[in-house]
């Protein structure tokens, strides 16, 4: 189930910013609101993807919904 909720937000998160607007901003436009969900969920596939295979050098199911951090990340922003 951890990876289906993992894949539903990079799905799903793209589309409620542009679903708040439509409901509370007068001046948001009928294109805005139907094409921002389609580029926000482009982009955040090609990211979510892109770094799976950056990090772990494969694309596969335990790569994409993997929520450990690779030893090639630091842990803290050294000061």
């Amino acid at each position: 189930m951890g990876y289906l909720y993992l894949m539903m937000g990079v799905i799903i998160s793209s589309a409620v910013l542009p679903a708040a607007l439509t409901l509370m901003w007068k001046q948001q436009n009928m294109i805005a609101a139907t094409l921002s969900p389609i580029l926000g969920l482009t982009s955040s596939l090609i990211a979510w993807l892109v770094t799976a295979k950056k990090q772990y050098g494969n694309l596969s199911v335990d790569s994409t919904g993997s929520k450990s951090v690779p030893r090639s990340l630091p842990l803290s922003i050294p000061h």
